[in-house]
């Protein structure tokens, strides 16, 4: 066998020995747990919250997510109170209804960040002290690339009723 093929993946496991990926910290790891923890024991079904999504990648801002059973039920403009609508081939149309799988309800939040756990470089999370809801949340998937993180924004949290699952 050429020796120069046996070179080309020599190389490539050296170097990806030599990055220094330990992942994310237990720290941050027992922060997210003890927050879901605290999510789970007083999580209600209907509630809302404003959410922004920080990434080079496209968004829409700040919008406010109303969740009814655990489904997200309507996006609003967290400015106006009205539906979120795009203007679409077939005019205007409500954000929800174009996108529906886009924007998650915080369970579903919950579930992206333990994902992220498992496979990011660096996570660096602020979680509300009495419910637990992720208030802030930066995640960079891979350290030495660009344009790959991602900040989760949650605000203006606030219980629509009183029922709890």
């Amino acid at each position: 066998m050429n020796k120069k093929y046996l070179f080309i993946p020599l190389l490539l496991i050296t170097m990806l020995s030599s990055c220094d990926n330990d992942g994310v910290t237990n720290n941050e790891i027992d922060k997210l747990e003890d927050a879901i923890e605290k999510w789970q024991a007083n999580k209600v079904m209907d509630y809302s919250f404003v959410f922004q999504e920080q990434c080079y990648c496209a968004n829409f801002g700040k919008v406010e997510i109303v969740v009814l059973a655990d489904s997200i039920f309507a996006l609003k403009n967290p400015e106006t109170g009205e539906n979120f609508t795009i203007e679409t081939n077939k005019g205007v149309e409500n954000l929800i209804e174009v996108y529906p799988d886009l924007f998650v309800n915080l369970d579903q939040l919950f579930e992206k960040l333990k994902e992220a756990t498992l496979i990011a470089d660096e996570m660096e999370g602020s979680y509300d002290g009495q419910i637990g809801y992720p208030k802030l949340v930066s995640i960079d998937y891979y350290k030495d690339a660009i344009d790959d993180e991602v900040t989760y924004v949650i605000s203006n949290y606030r219980v629509l009723s009183l029922t709890k699952n």
